[in-house]
């Protein structure tokens, strides 16, 4: 992604911060049967990582 093309505010939100607010929502879920494991976990963050890190790097 080119320096033009960055993300607008609106798409950077819904692109990287409402993930990691809708995966720490899941992991607070009351039943422990309804909360993701940590293996998921895990490699969704490292999804959101990795593609936070690609937009920053272009």
């Amino acid at each position: 992604m080119s320096h033009g093309d960055r993300l607008l505010p609106k798409e950077w939100i819904k692109s990287y911060i409402i993930p990691l607010f809708v995966l720490g929502l899941s992991c607070s879920m009351e039943s422990t049967k309804d909360r993701p494991g940590m293996q998921d976990v895990c490699a969704k963050l490292c999804g959101i990582k990795e593609a936070y890190l690609e937009f920053i790097k272009h």
